[in-house]
Order: C-alpha cells, then structure tokens, then sequence
C-alpha cells in the first residue's frame, strides 16, 4: 500500500493509472478469495441448518410416538376403570340380593 501512495505522489499520470490499476487487481483479487470463502462457510451453515432440521423433525417423531402411547395406555386405563367399576357394581347388587 506504500508503494502505491509513492507512486501516487509522484508526477507522471502513467505511473498513477498503473498504480490503481495494480491496486484494484489486488483488491479484486482479496475481494475473489472474500467470496470465496463466504460461499464454503454459507455451504457449512446449510449443512449444518439441514442436521439440525433433521434432528429436530426426528425429535418430533419421537413426541408423537410417545404421545401416542401415552393415549394408548390412558384408553387402557379409562377401559380398566369402567370394567373394574362394572364389577364393584355388580359385586354390590349381588351383596344386596344375598342380603
């Protein structure tokens, strides 16, 4: 960067033009390789967004099985209570007709 503030000073017209020119190759160059590695890290980050949606989405997987089994064991509760409360009745009126 030196260099091109020198030749920058300097008188001839030429000399400037092939100091920007120079100077811009660099930092198109430096602006390239910029790019560059902002698309591998954009590319890194969509990898890892699409695990993170995958383990998520199997994650919810998992809590809908459960909640399906949870409502699958309270059917067979509720089932088990009313039978179970059937029998008492049952039980009951039997007793009352023995009495």
């Amino acid at each position: 960067m030196d260099d091109i503030k020198k030749v920058l000073e300097s008188n001839s017209q030429e000399e400037k033009m092939d100091a920007l020119l120079h100077g811009f190759y660099i930092f198109s160059e430096k602006v390239e390789k910029d790019i560059g590695q902002l698309k591998e890290d954009v590319a890194e980050l969509k990898g890892l967004t699409i695990a993170a949606f995958n383990d998520i989405n199997k994650d919810i997987i998992e809590i809908k099985e459960m909640i399906s089994d949870t409502n699958n064991r309270l059917d067979t509760i509720r089932r088990l209570t009313i039978e179970n409360t059937e029998d008492i009745y049952k039980i009951k009126n039997n007793n009352s007709k023995a009495v």
